[in-house]
């Protein structure tokens, strides 16, 4: 199905497949049929657009063990069968009807591979690797999820590199599946997330009378979303052309940096930093600012610092997309349904870190008051499919580089546990969630919580932003400056 066909279909049900916070899989797979937004990720993927998300977690090998044990692990995950959905479902879309997802037996050799960092096993080398890897499209003809053993990382440590199609699951529910096979103490038997057993009593399929009766509910909550929808993009359009005035940031307005290029190929340059949870609340208290208004200015101090030294300099403030959790609001209409969605954020311009820092904390208190607070989660859901289908379907036809781009960046804050896990006998050390890219910006930098670390995946497009391994530093530099000003 072309880009076309897929904005007229919008005005079908955006209901989207449920994720629950605690990782539970859900009843909606059983339909097989895809939500709008799963089969939209499926309908713009390109093989230098894919559209999977990962994660890149970092273990200690237990005491006395070698890489032998790496590959007892590999054995034990070869022989664990697939019993879950949605790990035993791959796409089927025939032209005449609707995407669907049909179960199929899985090949776990083809899923669970073994590689070895040559030596001396470095994290730029594991970085280096992770960018090889997560540059391709996932296979189609299987289901559309991959697991990679690392072996060879120096000082005692192994990496898993985990790989799953966004229209499977978004970065949270991906974190919260990763987490059931771990435990507080070291020791707990090793079930993968493809084979963790059901709640008792957990019904595993719905009748046809129940589908109907949730798609129902769905579509009037879709109608009753309209009115508003309406009025807000009124709006903004308004604003847009400039015959409104407004506060919020909104979308296609950005300014054209180096972020903004086209990616050229699908190769991809993956980057890890990771600053003290601790530190960040002692500025924070300082500051009174959220963790999540501190890591929005780093990330800009540090782009910005990318852009200076590359010769690339803009006096306009960038413009960030950030995904939103509307899981509160979701709640109190519903138990399932997409939690997630996007707002546009602008930046600081001013050098100062403390002033920067204070542009960023208004710029978010604009975005809650005037787009989270205003609007029903649904119409917020709506919105963003309609976005987000507009930039594919520019960037589909090639006009994307002649619009203002919808954003510079995408940053995303994903909150993960605060207390030590081990995977069997292994301690996790590090967990860097790696994400995609979307279309008209070249950039992903997303951050995950876990043991009082702060954990940042910075994923780019190799072609268009060359030198994007220093950002790492410019993290570092970028928290130093801000923490040395306020505490």
């Amino acid at each position: 199905m072309d880009s076309l066909a897929f904005m007229s279909a919008l005005t079908s049900i955006a209901s989207d497949t449920p994720r629950h916070e605690d990782g539970d899989f859900s009843e909606e797979y059983a339909e097989m049929q895809l939500s709008l937004l799963d089969a939209l990720f499926f309908a713009f993927e390109r093989q230098d657009s894919p559209k999977h998300v990962a994660g890149l977690q970092i273990f200690k090998l237990p005491p006395g063990r070698g890489d032998e044990y790496v590959a007892e692990l590999v054995a034990q995950l070869h022989a664990t069968p697939v019993t879950r959905e949605p790990f035993n479902l791959k796409l089927d879309w025939p032209l005449t009807r609707w995407p669907r997802w049909k179960q199929v037996e899985v090949d776990l050799d083809r899923h669970i591979i073994h590689e070895r960092l040559p030596a001396p096993g470095n994290m730029r080398q594991l970085e280096e690797l992770v960018g090889r890897l997560h540059a391709p499209q996932l296979d189609r003809s299987r289901p559309v999820w991959e697991v990679y053993l690392i072996e060879g990382l120096e000082n005692d440590r192994f990496a898993t590199y985990s790989k799953i199609h966004h229209a499977y699951a978004d970065g949270l529910t991906m974190v919260n599946w990763q987490l059931k096979t771990m435990g507080s103490k070291a020791g707990k038997p090793l079930v993968p997330v493809w084979a963790y057993p059901e709640k008792p009593g957990k019904k595993t399929r719905k009748s046809f009378f129940e589908a109907a009766l949730e798609r129902n509910r769905q579509l009037f909550k879709q109608l009753r979303a309209y009115p508003e929808l309406f009025a807000f993009i009124s709006k903004i359009f308004l604003q847009w052309i400039g015959l409104r005035r407004g506060d919020l940031t909104i979308p296609l307005l950005a300014p054209r940096t180096a972020f903004n290029r086209q990616p050229g190929s699908a190769a991809r340059t993956t980057v890890t930093a990771a600053l003290s949870l601790e530190k960040i609340k002692q500025l924070c208290a300082a500051t009174d600012t959220t963790i999540n208004e501190v890591v929005l200015t780093v990330c800009d101090m540090a782009l910005q610092r990318y852009l200076d030294e590359h010769e690339a300099h803009t006096d306009e403030p960038l413009t960030l997309q950030m995904p939103i959790s509307l899981a509160r609001r979701v709640g109190e209409e519903q138990s399932g349904g997409n939690q997630v969605a996007l707002a546009w954020l602008k930046m600081g311009t001013e050098r100062d870190p403390l002033t920067r820092l204070g542009e960023v904390r208004e710029s978010c208190h604009e975005v809650k008051e005037n787009y989270v607070d205003a609007l029903s989660p649904k119409a917020i859901t709506t919105f963003t499919i309609l976005m987000a289908s507009l930039y594919q379907t520019l960037d589909a036809a090639g006009i994307d580089q002649v619009l203002p781009p919808p954003a510079n960046t995408l940053i995303s804050n994903v909150p993960g546990p605060q207390k030590t896990l081990y995977y069997g006998d292994a301690r996790m050390l590090a967990f860097y969630p790696i994400s995609t890219i979307l279309p008209g910006i070249a950039l992903n930098i997303t951050v995950l919580s876990y043991d009082g670390v702060l954990f940042f995946g910075i994923t780019s497009c190799r072609d268009a932003l060359p030198g994007m391994e220093e950002s790492a530093s410019f993290i570092y530099d970028a928290f130093d400056a801000l923490y040395e000003a306020a505490v």
